[in-house]
């Protein structure tokens, strides 16, 4: 007659055991072994109201994550796509939104917006990016913010950086005409101005060149005084120069385009001591 209450307290054990397990209370897969691990830390890249990836340039070891995160307007989607298919594609991103992708092999990805991009010759330009992927072990040749290609130093104004376009024509200096080099900013496809900031001495000319394939663009100072400019509609493969007499530094924007961060400065400094025109 004893045993009948050790058997039902056993079985109330065993039940209870047994609801436990199937809870995961007691024990689980997922207690044992987390089913998300820790995340690795992620460098982020913003697709910009600008059209561009910022940084477009990023170095990470294998095994690390970017993060890209649309930080435009609401109603400017994005995608992050590798140049190279079925790598990753994040399809539409909207505002606030963000993908992640992880890289576990060595090598230099480049990718496009696939909204964005535009494909010439088979090379994607606008809106583009690169990743560059390292070992551990090797030794990173750039940080892992990358670096913003639509800013030029400002700090010397007498150098020309490599690279940068020359035109020649007439400026007219008290009258006279003098053939003389004058320094170029690019209105480009991208809807940027290269250099974005430009530092010259009083009495330079520069020239803007409309190097897009098919947009049109303006250079329009901010201001409204009399040292404003403004250019009107700049055609690709068209030009306009403006000669700055005065120092100063100059703000402007292309009219068309300069709500979604097309902008640009002039810093005009003083020229040499003795210097006549």
């Amino acid at each position: 007659m004893r045993i009948w209450p050790a058997v039902g307290i056993g079985a109330l054990v065993a039940v209870g055991l047994y609801a436990l397990l199937v809870s995961g209370r007691l024990w689980s897969p997922a207690h044992a072994s987390p089913a998300q691990a820790s995340p690795a830390s992620s460098t982020p890249v913003s697709m910009t109201q600008a059209l561009t990836f910022l940084p477009d340039l990023v170095t990470i070891t294998t095994g690390s994550t970017v993060t890209w995160t649309n930080t435009s307007d609401p109603g400017t989607d994005h995608t992050t796509t590798s140049d190279t298919t079925g790598i990753w594609n994040s399809g539409v991103v909207t505002n606030g939104n963000s993908f992640s992708f992880v890289f576990t092999s060595a090598g230099t990805y480049t990718y496009h917006c696939a909204i964005h991009g535009i494909l010439v010759n088979g090379t994607w330009t606008r809106m583009i990016g690169t990743i560059i992927v390292q070992d551990p072990t090797t030794t990173p040749t750039s940080t892992a913010t990358g670096t913003v290609t639509t800013s030029t130093p400002t700090s010397t104004a007498t150098v020309t950086p490599t690279g940068t376009r020359f035109v020649f024509l007439p400026v007219i200096f008290n009258g006279f005409g003098v053939t003389t080099t004058s320094p170029a900013v690019s209105m480009t496809e991208s809807l940027t101005f290269v250099p974005q900031v430009i530092t010259i001495t009083a009495g330079t000319t520069i020239i803007w060149n409309n190097v897009a394939t098919d947009v049109p663009h303006t250079t329009t100072s901010d201001s409204g005084d009399a040292t404003s400019w403004d250019s009107k509609t700049v055609n690709p493969g068209g030009s306009f120069p403006v000669t700055f007499n005065t120092p100063g530094t100059f703000n402007y924007h292309c009219t068309f385009h300069g709500s979604i961060g097309m902008v640009g400065t002039v810093v005009v400094q003083s020229g040499p001591t003795g210097a006549s025109w």
